[in-house]
């Protein structure tokens, strides 16, 4: 079974100042100029996800037998392949969500340093105090 991958981001100005504090109180060194962004919406990430050319997409989105609103999706890009899900999905893809990422690590990081263009910084991570840590910028070119 693949890992999985969370995302520290912030859901206001002040989170984020906190996230920071907290970055560096926890001795955690961060790139220079790095300063943490905002949680993405679905419609972020499928544009995202539209910007990686010749990537196949399949979206899974309803509702659970519980009433609970679920958001999916399955990437398939050069040969790799990542499963994107949710658990916090209001049914709105245009309020943001707290995403998990499953699957090849170098296609998480060339879509979310696509994403980071619209959101801001953000950390990639397994575990909060033991796991990998990765930090993602923008990357207009990749």
């Amino acid at each position: 079974m693949s890992v999985l991958w969370g995302t520290l981001q912030a859901k206001s100005e002040v989170d984020a100042q906190n996230i920071m504090k907290w970055l560096v109180e926890e001795s955690i060194q961060t790139p220079p100029n790095f300063s943490i962004g905002r949680i993405a919406t679905p419609n972020e990430l499928k544009f995202a996800l539209c910007n990686l050319k010749d990537a196949e997409v399949s979206y899974n989105v309803g509702q659970t037998s519980e009433g609970k609103h679920n958001w999916q999706a399955t990437v398939k890009f050069d040969g790799k392949h990542i499963l994107i899900s949710s658990i916090d999905y209001s049914g709105d893809e245009d309020q943001p969500v707290q995403f998990y990422y499953q699957g090849d690590l170098d296609l998480i990081t060339l879509l979310l340093r696509r994403l980071a263009v619209i959101c801001g910084d953000f950390i990639l991570y397994t575990g909060i105090r033991f796991g990998k840590w990765i930090f993602i910028q923008p990357e207009l070119n990749v």
